[in-house]
């Protein structure tokens, strides 16, 4: 038992770190360009929960905004590298403020895919999954010595 603790905790740990370093490099690496845009829709999109949560409704910003690259105007809906949503909608009323229609923002693409674009930097991302890394590895480790400790008295 005491080694299938490990091996499961060590294998949870591991994916979990091997993922989150993989997305950090490639969003370290994405050569990403700017350029003015400007909101043309923004609202909250609700839908029911699923599964234990369906008598929830899951709220969503849903913002559009276009930009122009080499003389051509494209649309855009990200709003972040990392998608968000919350059962609570007030969670979302500062932000679809900010990013209310006729707004000019800055409008962050892919050099290499001008359709993949954000409005808030995908490389402000990278701490993040470093961050998640540095935690899985210290959980794992807890864990492993936890169950290595309680299995051996």
């Amino acid at each position: 038992m005491k080694w299938f603790c490990v091996i499961f905790f060590g294998a949870i740990g591991l994916v979990n770190i091997v993922a989150n370093l993989r997305e950090a490099r490639r969003l370290s690496r994405k050569k990403v360009s700017v350029c003015p845009g400007v909101i043309t829709s923004a609202e909250l999109e609700s839908a029911k929960g699923f599964g234990k949560a369906r008598h929830l409704l899951i709220h969503s910003p849903k913002i559009g905004y276009s930009y122009v690259i080499d003389g051509a105007e494209r649309q855009g809906s990200r709003i972040s590298h990392m998608r968000r949503s919350s059962s609570d909608a007030r969670d979302f009323s500062k932000l679809l403020g900010r990013f209310s229609p006729g707004t000019g923002v800055t409008v962050y693409y892919d050099e290499s895919d001008p359709a993949e674009c954000w409005l808030i930097d995908p490389r402000k991302f990278v701490k993040f999954h470093l961050l998640v890394s540095a935690g899985m590895l210290l959980f794992s480790v807890v864990m492993i010595a936890f169950f290595w400790l309680v299995m051996s008295s």
